[in-house]
């Protein structure tokens, strides 16, 4: 019921909790039936990503070059209440036939963590993740690529 407060265009100023989150540009006009806003950065829900040294490699393969990374993601949850997310992160999409992006199956079917949703086109890796209090979840993200000798590839 956001329409009955006759809202105007302008800036907004966002509290969360009793505390000042940030200012943002409200305009009821675009709106259909949802104002949505983002609050920022939960301080209370933690996400380090690490490269696994000891999976990440280069190495020569006939006439091609394969490199593999691997990471490990660590999500926690610090807050006395759950929470229900969406952790996002993306591997690379090649825009040329030479060169294949493969995800690992460790990523796409794990066995003990949510599978992530992966959309080929965009490289997007989605999981859906609902943490208890003080829980904590970690992640695997391996994948590889493959390419010609003798090719560069910009941003490996």
């Amino acid at each position: 019921n956001w329409e009955s407060y006759d809202l105007v265009p302008g800036p907004a100023a966002i509290y969360f909790e009793g505390s000042y989150i940030t200012e943002t540009q409200l305009n009821p006009s675009i709106t259909v039936d949802t104002l949505d806003f983002s609050l920022g950065r939960d301080k209370k829900v933690v996400v380090t990503r690490v490269m696994l040294k000891d999976f990440t490699k280069k190495r020569t393969l006939g006439a091609n070059v394969e490199h593999t990374y691997g990471f490990e993601i660590t999500v926690r949850n610090t807050k006395a209440e759950a929470v229900t997310l969406t952790l996002r992160d993306q591997v690379p999409v090649s825009q040329n036939a030479d060169v294949v992006v493969k995800v690992s199956d460790e990523t796409l079917k794990p066995l003990s963590t949510p599978a992530p949703e992966y959309v080929k086109e965009t490289g997007m890796l989605n999981w859906r993740l609902a943490l208890k209090p003080q829980e904590t979840v970690k992640l695997q993200l391996k994948y590889e690529v493959k390419f010609p000798k003798g090719k560069v590839i910009v941003g490996l």
